[in-house]
Protein backbone atom coordinates (compact mmCIF):
# COMPACT_ATOMS: atom_id res chain seq x y z
CA UNK A 1 0.00 0.00 0.00
CA UNK A 2 1.25 3.24 -0.76
CA UNK A 3 2.01 5.72 1.88
CA UNK A 4 0.00 8.42 3.39
CA UNK A 5 0.06 11.96 2.50
CA UNK A 6 -0.85 14.61 5.31
CA UNK A 7 -1.17 18.21 4.30
CA UNK A 8 -2.05 20.97 6.80
CA UNK A 9 -2.35 24.41 5.82
CA UNK A 10 -4.37 27.46 7.52
CA UNK A 11 -7.31 25.66 9.18
CA UNK A 12 -7.09 22.54 7.59
CA UNK A 13 -5.37 18.97 7.57
CA UNK A 14 -6.32 16.41 4.84
CA UNK A 15 -4.99 13.19 4.99
CA UNK A 16 -5.14 10.97 1.83
CA UNK A 17 -5.28 7.31 2.38
CA UNK A 18 -5.45 4.81 -0.72
CA UNK A 19 -7.74 1.82 -0.77
CA UNK A 20 -6.35 -1.40 -1.76
CA UNK A 21 -7.36 -2.24 -5.34
CA UNK A 22 -9.01 -5.52 -5.42
CA UNK A 23 -11.63 -6.62 -7.23
CA UNK A 24 -15.12 -6.80 -5.85
CA UNK A 25 -16.25 -9.97 -7.22
CA UNK A 26 -12.69 -11.46 -6.15
CA UNK A 27 -12.45 -14.13 -3.44
CA UNK A 28 -9.71 -12.78 -1.20
CA UNK A 29 -11.75 -9.65 -0.39
CA UNK A 30 -12.86 -11.55 2.20
CA UNK A 31 -8.98 -12.23 4.12
CA UNK A 32 -8.54 -8.58 3.31
CA UNK A 33 -8.92 -5.71 6.74
CA UNK A 34 -10.30 -2.87 5.35
CA UNK A 35 -8.58 0.20 6.30
CA UNK A 36 -10.02 1.92 9.30
CA UNK A 37 -11.71 5.40 7.85
CA UNK A 38 -9.19 8.57 7.33
CA UNK A 39 -9.24 10.71 10.20
CA UNK A 40 -9.24 14.88 9.52
CA UNK A 41 -7.97 16.75 12.39
CA UNK A 42 -8.02 20.46 12.12
CA UNK A 43 -5.97 23.59 13.41
CA UNK A 44 -8.08 26.57 14.83
CA UNK A 45 -8.63 29.40 11.42
CA UNK A 46 -6.46 31.79 11.76
CA UNK A 47 -8.69 34.96 12.54
CA UNK A 48 -8.02 38.87 12.53
CA UNK A 49 -8.52 40.63 16.06
CA UNK A 50 -12.61 39.70 16.63
CA UNK A 51 -13.31 43.86 16.22
CA UNK A 52 -11.17 43.90 13.41
CA UNK A 53 -12.90 41.76 10.80
CA UNK A 54 -13.50 44.42 8.45
CA UNK A 55 -9.64 44.46 8.11
CA UNK A 56 -8.56 42.13 4.63
CA UNK A 57 -4.57 41.15 4.59
CA UNK A 58 -3.14 39.43 1.40
CA UNK A 59 -0.19 37.08 0.98
CA UNK A 60 2.91 38.40 2.05
CA UNK A 61 0.86 40.42 4.83
CA UNK A 62 -0.36 38.83 7.99
CA UNK A 63 -2.73 40.13 10.37
CA UNK A 64 -1.33 42.16 13.37
CA UNK A 65 -1.28 39.98 17.01
CA UNK A 66 -4.45 40.49 19.19
CA UNK A 67 -4.14 42.84 21.72
CA UNK A 68 -2.82 45.58 19.02
CA UNK A 69 -4.55 47.96 16.73
CA UNK A 70 -6.30 46.45 13.50
CA UNK A 71 -4.20 46.34 10.40
CA UNK A 72 -1.74 44.35 8.26
CA UNK A 73 2.01 43.38 8.84
CA UNK A 74 4.73 42.40 7.42
CA UNK A 75 5.94 38.79 8.88
CA UNK A 76 9.41 37.39 9.25
CA UNK A 77 8.46 34.12 7.62
CA UNK A 78 9.90 31.22 8.39
CA UNK A 79 10.00 27.36 7.16
CA UNK A 80 11.76 24.75 9.54
CA UNK A 81 12.05 21.05 9.10
CA UNK A 82 11.37 18.75 12.38
CA UNK A 83 12.42 15.08 12.71
CA UNK A 84 9.05 14.42 13.54
CA UNK A 85 5.92 12.81 11.96
CA UNK A 86 2.91 15.12 11.10
CA UNK A 87 0.52 13.20 13.32
CA UNK A 88 3.04 14.02 16.58
CA UNK A 89 3.48 16.95 15.86
CA UNK A 90 -0.41 18.46 15.61
CA UNK A 91 -0.95 18.35 19.23
CA UNK A 92 2.37 20.35 20.11
CA UNK A 93 1.65 23.20 18.04
CA UNK A 94 1.15 25.90 20.71
CA UNK A 95 4.29 24.46 21.99
CA UNK A 96 6.15 24.99 19.33
CA UNK A 97 5.36 28.69 19.24
CA UNK A 98 5.78 29.12 23.08
CA UNK A 99 9.50 27.94 22.62
CA UNK A 100 10.27 29.86 19.30
CA UNK A 101 8.94 32.93 21.29
CA UNK A 102 10.62 32.45 24.17
CA UNK A 103 14.45 32.20 22.20
CA UNK A 104 13.88 35.54 20.01
CA UNK A 105 12.16 37.67 23.09
CA UNK A 106 8.46 37.74 21.06
CA UNK A 107 5.06 37.13 22.53
CA UNK A 108 3.31 33.81 22.07
CA UNK A 109 0.91 36.28 20.04
CA UNK A 110 3.73 37.15 18.11
CA UNK A 111 4.53 33.50 16.82
CA UNK A 112 2.05 31.85 14.38
CA UNK A 113 2.15 28.32 13.10
CA UNK A 114 0.56 29.04 9.70
CA UNK A 115 0.71 25.57 8.37
CA UNK A 116 2.58 22.02 8.24
CA UNK A 117 2.98 18.84 5.89
CA UNK A 118 4.98 16.08 5.93
CA UNK A 119 7.92 15.46 4.35
CA UNK A 120 6.83 13.65 0.94
CA UNK A 121 9.91 11.39 0.63
CA UNK A 122 10.33 11.45 4.66
CA UNK A 123 6.95 10.59 6.53
CA UNK A 124 8.98 10.96 9.47
CA UNK A 125 9.75 14.52 9.03
CA UNK A 126 7.35 17.85 9.09
CA UNK A 127 7.99 20.73 7.20
CA UNK A 128 6.23 23.91 9.49
CA UNK A 129 5.41 27.14 7.92
CA UNK A 130 5.70 30.18 10.62
CA UNK A 131 4.90 33.97 10.49
CA UNK A 132 6.65 36.04 13.03
CA UNK A 133 4.37 39.08 13.65
CA UNK A 134 6.04 42.79 14.84
CA UNK A 135 3.91 44.74 17.26
CA UNK A 136 4.08 47.52 14.87
CA UNK A 137 3.95 47.61 11.13
CA UNK A 138 7.17 46.11 10.54
CA UNK A 139 10.20 44.89 12.41
CA UNK A 140 13.02 47.37 13.09
CA UNK A 141 16.00 46.51 11.19
CA UNK A 142 18.30 45.43 14.32
CA UNK A 143 15.62 43.08 15.65
CA UNK A 144 14.93 41.64 11.99
CA UNK A 145 18.62 40.61 12.10
CA UNK A 146 18.72 39.31 15.65
CA UNK A 147 15.89 36.95 14.69
CA UNK A 148 17.15 35.91 11.72
CA UNK A 149 21.00 35.23 12.99
CA UNK A 150 19.11 32.76 15.72
CA UNK A 151 17.10 30.97 13.38
CA UNK A 152 20.42 30.48 10.60
CA UNK A 153 22.88 30.08 13.88
CA UNK A 154 20.50 27.36 15.23
CA UNK A 155 20.07 29.54 18.40
CA UNK A 156 16.81 28.50 18.37
CA UNK A 157 15.38 26.20 21.55
CA UNK A 158 13.14 23.39 19.95
CA UNK A 159 12.88 20.53 22.89
CA UNK A 160 14.61 17.68 21.11
CA UNK A 161 12.03 15.06 22.47
CA UNK A 162 8.58 16.08 21.20
CA UNK A 163 10.34 17.94 17.97
CA UNK A 164 13.26 16.16 17.19
CA UNK A 165 16.27 17.63 15.23
CA UNK A 166 15.06 20.85 13.70
CA UNK A 167 16.88 22.15 10.08
CA UNK A 168 16.22 25.94 9.19
CA UNK A 169 14.91 25.94 5.33
CA UNK A 170 14.29 30.07 4.94
CA UNK A 171 14.05 33.28 6.73
CA UNK A 172 12.44 35.53 4.72
CA UNK A 173 12.23 39.11 5.28
CA UNK A 174 12.73 42.31 3.58
CA UNK A 175 16.13 43.35 3.22
CA UNK A 176 17.55 40.20 5.29
CA UNK A 177 20.02 38.05 3.01
CA UNK A 178 17.87 35.72 0.60
CA UNK A 179 21.07 33.67 -0.56
CA UNK A 180 20.26 31.26 2.47
CA UNK A 181 17.10 29.73 1.55
CA UNK A 182 17.64 26.05 1.37
CA UNK A 183 15.16 23.73 -0.97
CA UNK A 184 14.12 20.52 0.18
CA UNK A 185 13.86 17.82 -2.88
CA UNK A 186 10.27 16.51 -2.60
Amino acid sequence: MTPSVVIVFFSMLQIHIPHPKISPMSSSLKQVKTPPPSTVMTLPPLLPNEDCASVTCSDPLTYKPHGTPCGCVWPIQVKLSLSVAIYAFLPRVSELAEEIGASIRLNRSQVCIEGANAASQQLAKSTVLINLVPRGVKFDDPTAKFIYKKFWQREIFIKASPFGAYEVLYVLYPGLHHHRIRTLLQ
